[in-house]
């Protein structure tokens, strides 16, 4: 059967899996003004010029301030580049086409039950949740809730018998969940109603194979259900997992940088459902300004990445952390918590799969001055990941917090 192509502006796979399980949910929405100071480059948009940057190393002859990491010449626009001196610092700007200079910005804090936290409480949320022995500690099953948030590790806030609290999560094959945090850690929620739960039921992620027919409700929210992470409607208004969706072309695939253009960003088209799925042009960090397509879910650099994820989600040790982390967010607590757990050698393939992926297009032909500028974190995890993740802990929880400093 021949289909009708349909158009789907698709986020990154590894942006989504960044943010997506942060971001997504409603109760743990972060202000926008903290996610643009944060992450002023890749997550506001450029739209207020036309082409991207040029980033190369500072020249001998100039002269740099000790705080100035990035210089911008107007006349060439080239930004010119010197790692801060201080490892704990950034190079930052409020301003794209500025100058840039380093500093130490604190991360966004977002610890949750079964997390690490201080002396003075960190832990996320309400008081209700409260820091004990060095962990945040939430409530315990059969304790009513009204979010997931304060639950332990293994533990959602669902409905049962017309009250909510918290319950052990739902295994594969099992009915009663609205979300997939309601599900254990590998699997996510098949939504056949939004109001009653006995009509849902959990499903490993990544089990239905490219054809299967599923809820538009799942398709919308949970279509990592599907092998491919993604699906679509077809022509008789179905929704099915699509195929493996890639590039239409080697990556990265070259574009010409215009604001949230997705010209030339589109998939091969999916014999399944006959969709083809858009990304966004992106601008790389490199001498000529060039700008390639955000990846698709199936290039190697996602796939090798949902690998990663999914023995991250199989893993004995994610029972030891809360419903939330098991999608990578990397946001401090979330890294200490597969850290701690997961182990340096497996989290340091998790680490390095993460930011390649993530980093692809804007690390792409980007001089290693450069990156040791505005992405130091990248080159360590690489380093690392190809020393067999033999990095200590404090330097692992280093690099992650240099990543959340400046990166998605």
């Amino acid at each position: 059967m021949i289909y009708p192509m349909v158009k789907i502006l698709a986020i990154s796979f590894a942006f989504t899996l960044a943010i997506g399980s942060l971001l997504s949910h409603e109760d743990l929405l972060l202000p926008y003004g903290a996610i643009s100071r944060i992450f002023p480059e890749l997550v506001e948009p450029l739209k207020d010029i036309d082409t991207c940057s040029k980033y190369t190393c500072k020249t001998e002859t100039q002269k740099f301030t000790s705080e100035t990491c990035g210089y911008f010449n107007p006349e060439d626009q080239v930004i010119y580049s010197k790692p801060c001196k201080n490892s704990a610092d950034t190079c930052f700007t409020t301003q794209l086409l500025s100058n840039r200079t380093c500093s130490n910005n604190p991360p966004v804090e977002i610890s949750l039950p079964g997390d690490e936290c201080s002396d003075l409480g960190n832990c996320y949320w309400d008081s209700s949740i409260s820091c004990k022995k060095g962990r945040c500690q939430g409530d315990g099953l059969g304790k009513t809730c009204t979010s997931s948030l304060q639950c332990n590790p293994g533990a959602s806030c669902q409905s049962i018998d017309g009250v909510m609290q918290c319950a052990p999560l739902i295994g594969i094959g099992e009915t009663g969940c609205l979300e997939q945090y309601d599900c254990t850690y590998n699997g996510g929620c098949n939504i056949s109603s939004t109001n009653d739960p006995t009509k849902n039921t959990c499903i490993k992620y990544g089990s239905l194979a490219s054809g299967t027919e599923i809820s538009e409700e799942t398709c919308t929210v949970n279509s990592n259900v599907c092998s491919s992470t993604k699906c679509a409607k077809n022509n008789e208004g179905k929704f099915l997992c699509t195929g493996p969706i890639v590039s239409n072309g080697q990556i990265p695939v070259q574009c010409t940088y215009a604001y949230n253009s997705t010209a030339g960003c589109e998939s091969k088209v999916d014999t399944s459902t006959g969709a083809e799925i858009y990304t966004i042009c992106n601008c790389a960090w490199n001498k000529n300004g060039d700008s390639y397509c955000g990846l698709q879910p199936g290039d190697s650099p996602q796939a090798a990445l949902l690998t990663e994820i999914q023995n991250w989600q199989n893993s004995a040790a994610i029972e030891k952390c809360h419903t939330y982390w098991r999608n990578p967010t990397f946001v401090n607590s979330k890294i200490q918590c597969a850290y701690e757990y997961y182990g340096s050698k497996p989290y340091s393939i998790l680490l390095y799969r993460y930011i390649y992926a993530i980093m692809y297009v804007a690390a792409f032909n980007s001089e290693d001055c450069v990156l040791n500028t505005f992405f130091p974190y990248y080159l360590k995890a690489e380093e690392n990941y190809n020393n067999g993740g033999n990095t200590d802990n404090a330097s692992l929880v280093a690099l992650a917090t240099s990543f959340i400093l400046i990166s998605f």
